[in-house]
């Protein structure tokens, strides 16, 4: 008689991977893995792959094209995302958009490749994760008991080091700059600035305009799949922020905050409301929200040479590289309290206070649906 091959299915987290009863694993989508490069034909950007202390932890290293053989680069240690379930920093949509990142902002990108789940639950991602930062920040001390990378010893400039992601990637790199305030790296080395890019946040309680229904989709399923044992489940503080027992905002330890948005992600609501819990919670530092029209999650990782893409990655450039966003073809505004309308200016211009755009009133309205408060800035591509 014909065994019977079926396999049950634990977690069914299409279109991008199935999780079996026996333990196999099944990924159903994923970019293509390349090389490191010498020099990138279209940025001139060297690549190469290391390994971080343990075989388990590793990076791929970006540096753009030198003005001298000793320059001092601004060191970006960076997150990729895909869900804690895919990718990595060798598949061609990271690659492609670390090198542009680091040609534009002229940066030492340090992309960390960390364990995936479901093979390897979290919380191994942020042990991994926390293991490269170490990693990075001892390059800064003289005598330190570390395997030192010729390129991070010698154009890394460690007063200007930022952390940043994209999806669960930046999940990460806030987790991780939240533990840099009550464990200090080595050397005592500071962060100067995050950037969380269409952040992976989420929760038992709808934020703005979500419905209940909302909450149990695929990111909530793949929270569950990629750590089961999380206290509290998907009110855990490494994915919710917001919950009662999360750790004060207040204590993030850096002194620049980026935050990236897309208007079509279901992410967006959230990473609103982390802006705004960010200012709420006596936090000291200086606070920048972008939000970009008519993308969804992650779409300047997917598709870099697009216009809006090509802005963003510009700003997150200049964030880095010169300590402002750099605004081309971008509105500005201040939210108001409890006031249901704004004023929109150009940067581009010596305009006065021109009369706001429909997409402006679309985002003070996810803004205010969060309760008042005020925020630095906006920017709205």
């Amino acid at each position: 008689m014909a065994s019977n091959t079926t396999r049950e299915v634990l977690f069914d987290l299409s279109p991008v991977l199935i999780v079996y009863t026996d333990g196999t694993v099944e990924r159903l989508m994923g970019t293509p893995n390349v090389p490191p490069s010498p020099e990138d034909s279209t940025t001139g950007v060297a690549s190469k792959d290391i390994i971080v202390l343990s075989p388990e932890v590793k990076a791929r290293l970006f540096l753009p094209k030198l003005v001298d053989p000793t320059q001092k680069l601004p060191v970006l240690v960076y997150y990729h995302g895909g869900g804690f379930i895919v990718d990595s920093p060798y598949c061609l949509n990271f690659h492609r958009y670390m090198n542009i990142l680091a040609a534009e902002a002229k940066a030492l990108i340090i992309s960390v490749e960390y364990r995936l789940a479901p093979e390897h639950l979290l919380p191994i991602a942020y042990e991994d994760s926390w293991t490269a930062i170490q990693w990075v920040a001892s390059h800064a001390i003289a005598n330190a008991n570390i395997e030192k990378d010729p390129w991070v010893t010698k154009h890394g400039d460690f007063g200007k080091l930022y952390i940043g992601g994209d999806s669960a990637g930046a999940n990460i790199a806030h987790n991780i700059v939240l533990r840099t305030g009550v464990e200090p790296l080595p050397g005592d080395v500071k962060i100067l600035g995050l950037f969380l890019s269409c952040p992976y946040f989420w929760g038992s309680k709808p934020v703005g305009s979500q419905s209940k229904n909302d909450l149990k989709g695929f990111a909530y399923k793949v929270w569950m799949c990629v750590y089961p044992s999380a206290a509290g489940g998907i009110d855990n503080p490494m994915i919710n922020p917001f919950a009662e027992d999360a750790p004060c905002l207040s204590g993030l330890a850096c002194s620049r905050l980026l935050v990236c948005l897309a208007v079509k992600d279901a992410f967006t609501p959230r990473g609103i409301l982390y802006v705004e819990t960010m200012k709420k919670s006596g936090w000291n530092g200086e606070m920048q929200l972008a939000v970009v029209d008519g993308e969804d999650h992650e779409f300047h990782v997917n598709d870099p040479y697009s216009e809006k893409a090509k802005d963003l990655i510009q700003n997150m450039a200049s964030f880095i590289s010169k300590g402002v966003i750099y605004i081309k073809h971008v509105k500005t505004f201040n939210p108001l309290n409890g006031v249901s309308s704004m004023q929109v200016r150009n940067r581009d211009s010596a305009e006065d206070f021109v009369d706001a755009s429909q997409l402006g009133k679309k985002v003070l309205d996810m803004y205010t649906k969060l309760g008042n408060g005020n925020l630095n800035s906006i920017s709205i591509f």
